[in-house]
């Protein structure tokens, strides 16, 4: 088996681990390295830097289109996995067993960019993770696998990605296997239910602090650890890295009897909790990190904080 693995983010690192492992990878193609930040520093993605690493032959490209080299003709298989990248006609139906795709959602649901923030942040309880096959439309290949993944209250993006990407490299493998064997069922995605899992926008990640806690929350975990949850306090923006819902909390007896004014965005300080005012309920921050600074636990954090306002901003 020699496959041609497309793949660009972090999440693509443990599935292309995988079949490196089995021995199955013959080469790598991932996004061109791109100039970023202020040092004018060229970044490298994920992928480029474990192909580098465990010695893969790999090769950096813009786009697809009019990629030719004769190691192609050699190819049993192309896999992607966070590719992101548009694949072209002439790479699909190319090689003989098959082009697919792993995608982190139990399509048709959650297609697109940003299935496993979206997952969260609507504050679902499952989700998963699916083999398909690539089609020219981003996930609208037929299914070859599916396997369902349970969503913990304590899940942020970064765990639950780390939780998809082990689950999802073992599918994948066991997928490749039956389909070289000719075992394997194909079905087709019902159209008529797909919904979409756009790229989140800046303005999305600001806290709306007049919503209720728990989707305030949901959008914390979502964002979490990078690039975070943003809170405007004063002219500054928090990262807002971890937090909880206290409504119908048993320890809100110090908050409710305080004199806070139940405007959202209003905070209580106590000696190592801060907890703000929602639309419905409370949110006590547990993490967080201001301009500059590093990721601290709120009782740290807390020792070196000198308020000015008692409230966060909300538009």
């Amino acid at each position: 088996m020699k496959i041609l693995f497309l793949g660009c983010d972090k999440f693509a690192l443990i599935p292309l681990r995988h079949l490196h492992q089995e021995g199955w990878v013959k080469a790598v193609i991932t996004r061109k390295e791109k100039i970023k930040g202020r040092g004018r520093k060229i970044e490298q993605t994920a992928v480029g830097r474990e192909a580098k690493k465990l010695n893969i032959l790999y090769y950096e490209v813009e786009n697809l289109r009019g990629f030719q080299e004769h190691f192609l003709n050699e190819v049993d298989m192309l896999v992607c996995v966070a590719f992101g990248l548009r694949i072209p006609p002439e790479f699909i139906n190319r090689f003989p067993l098959g082009e697919i795709n792993l995608h982190p959602s139990l399509l048709p649901y959650y297609r697109g960019a940003a299935p496993i923030r979206r997952v969260i942040m609507e504050g679902k309880t499952l989700t998963g993770v699916t083999v398909h096959t690539v089609s020219l439309n981003y996930d609208e290949g037929e299914i070859l696998s599916q396997l369902e993944v349970t969503i913990n209250d304590d899940d942020n993006y970064s765990s639950l990605s780390q939780k998809l990407a082990e689950i999802g490299a073992k599918l994948l493998i066991e997928t490749i296997k039956k389909i070289e064997k000719s075992a394997i069922k194909v079905e087709p995605q019902d159209h008529s239910q797909a919904t979409y899992a756009a790229r989140i926008e800046k303005e999305e990640r600001y806290i709306n602090w007049s919503k209720n806690a728990k989707d305030i929350v949901n959008l914390v975990r979502a964002l979490s650890y990078q690039p975070g949850a943003i809170a405007r306090y004063n002219k500054e923006e928090w990262k807002i890295l971890s937090a909880r819902a206290l409504t119908g909390d048993k320890n809100l007896s110090e908050v409710e009897n305080s004199k806070l004014p139940a405007k959202p965005g209003y905070f209580l300080v106590t000696q190592d909790r801060l907890i703000v005012k929602s639309g419905e309920g409370w949110v006590e921050i547990l993490e967080v990190q201001r301009p500059g600074k590093k990721a601290l636990s709120i009782a740290s954090f807390l020792k070196g904080f000198r308020e000015t306002e008692r409230f966060f901003l909300s538009e």
